[in-house]
């Protein structure tokens, strides 16, 4: 009798230290429990997007607006910092998270095959190199994500002009979304 008083007790002892050691999920970092939806962001459909994200129950919103993974917004950010912070804006008015994707080393110039100004071309000494020696670029069909005509390069991380760039791009979309996002 005495041993199943003591297994009881200690079951008991057991059970209350697991539940007080549980957290609190209002007190949970959101990250931990988030429903991730991810959405194409085009400018001017933020409301859209939360409204779409809300109906099917998402909890974090991901958008892909990516500055320094396109040659034109590497340049010219403002249009699409302008749509990321209205997203954050839009999902905050309904108790909602949202967050970017941002693209490492790889950056796409559209019709690359038409345009004066692309990456390779302005910067051909920001270009990672193949074991060959020839620079990475890639054309339309090499991947599914790269269109015909459109120029995708992989740029070397010790191009110190591109990844001061970069980083300022990365530090602004950052320090602005996150300002809006929480």
């Amino acid at each position: 009798m005495t041993r199943k008083i003591a297994a009881g007790v200690f079951f008991l002892f057991v059970c209350a230290l697991v539940l007080s050691a549980a957290p609190d999920s209002e007190k949970q970092d959101w990250t931990n429990y988030a429903r991730i939806g991810a959405y194409g962001l085009k400018g001017g459909d933020a409301p859209q997007i939360v409204r779409n994200a809300q109906a099917s129950g998402v909890f974090g919103i991901e958008v892909d607006n990516d500055i320094p993974g396109r040659y034109e917004s590497f340049l010219h950010p403002e249009e699409k910092l302008k749509a990321i912070r209205d997203v954050a804006t839009e999902a905050h008015k309904v108790g909602n998270h949202a967050f970017v994707y941002i693209a490492g080393t790889e950056c796409i110039t559209a019709h690359g095959d038409k345009v004066e100004h692309t990456l390779a071309k302005d910067h051909p000494d920001w270009l990672q190199r193949k074991i060959t020696g020839e620079p990475a670029i890639f054309g339309g069909g090499t991947a599914f994500w790269i269109r015909p005509g459109d120029e995708d390069v992989w740029v070397s991380p010790y191009a110190n002009e591109w990844r001061k760039t970069y980083m300022e791009r990365v530090r602004h979309q950052d320090s602005d979304f996150h300002r809006f996002s929480g």
